[in-house]
């Protein structure tokens, strides 16, 4: 993860760029989110608590990129009644395996703080929620780093998921070892090798693919995924990195067709809504709302004249209505 992520920062320029062709400056460094976890200071070993981030200096932060799940399993939460709890301390004990994985992560990774919604948006505060999804494009467009939890489907599952490896069917050979100076100068068979390619040759190891995970099919995905520079996704096999260079399994291969190029992607928008469409939401209301970060940032790619209304841009109606 530390080779990934540095190496990105280092020597892919175009990973600094916005959809709005902004270039950022070589910190990374940006107005900090309403609120945010604090995991400490590098190196520290104190508390996690969520701070409010008014008078701060610009920092960075990692966001997670996380699936709610059924009810029961709804991740730890900040609400009015708790905010001032949350304030003072957030046990690890407290929190899903997902959100401890993830401040784990953010440490080993020299980073201070992580937005995590459920964590940094009030909940169950009408208000509150309206004013911080319209800046949730610039969250996870200006974040360091996006950390997704792809595989889980709920924040009780965690990033590092227990590998099957012992069910991996790899194709073996039995070569008998034999002693060729056995009593009486007989050879004798001793036992057999077991000769097969190493497990994590490519023939052999499933497809390590963020498409087809249980948070590709939610639907605040779409915009934190297109709008994030830089992405790990924990999968059940593996982690990919996905930045706006390249792709790649933590086996070294390389995956295409991993992000579009800003000038593809102006001519993208009826696809990305078309998936955006099919997946799903715990609160239907959001399924609007989860796009106006993406459409904020896309508007740059638009006329200047264009509008935007209910999921669809002035100039692409008459293709975009006929269905």
């Amino acid at each position: 993860m530390g080779e990934w992520f540095q190496n990105c920062k280092s020597n892919h320029p175009v990973c600094r760029q916005t959809i709005s062709s902004e270039t950022m400056s070589a910190s990374e460094r940006h107005k900090l989110p309403t609120r945010l976890v604090d995991v400490g200071p590098p190196g520290s070993n104190v508390e996690p608590c969520l701070v409010e981030t008014t008078g701060h200096p610009d920092g960075q932060w990692v966001a997670l990129s996380h699936c709610w799940g059924e009810v029961q399993n709804h991740p730890l939460k900040t609400t009015r009644d708790n905010l001032v709890e949350r304030l003072a301390g957030i046990p690890p004990s407290s929190m899903p395996k997902s959100f401890m994985d993830a401040v784990a992560v953010t440490k080993a990774l020299g980073l201070r703080y992580i937005w995590i919604d459920s964590l940094c948006i009030i909940q169950e505060d009408e208000g509150d929620w309206l004013a911080e999804s319209k800046h949730m494009g610039s969250v996870y467009e200006e974040a360091v780093l996006t950390i997704a939890a792809s595989s889980a489907e709920n924040s009780t599952k965690g990033l590092f998921i227990r590998r099957s490896y012992a069910e991996l069917e790899v194709p073996t050979v039995q070569v008998p070892f034999i002693n060729e100076r056995g009593p009486g100068g007989v050879s004798e068979q001793l036992g057999e090798y077991s000769i097969g390619m190493e497990w994590r040759h490519e023939l052999f190891m499933k497809e390590l693919d963020p498409m087809g995970t249980a948070l590709s099919k939610r639907g605040w995905a779409t915009q934190e995924w297109i709008l994030s520079r830089r992405i790990i996704h924990f999968l059940d096999n593996g982690m990919v990195w996905v930045c706006k260079s390249h792709a790649e399994t933590e086996t070294g291969y390389y995956i295409v067709g991993r992000g579009l190029p800003r000038e593809e992607l102006s001519n993208e928008w009826g696809q990305i809504v078309q998936e955006h469409s099919s997946r799903l939401f715990t609160y239907a209301r959001d399924r609007l709302i989860s796009l106006d970060g993406l459409a904020s940032k896309y508007r740059h790619l638009k006329p200047q004249d264009d509008f935007y209304a209910f999921g669809i841009w002035g100039s692409d109606m008459p293709l975009h209505l006929l269905w």
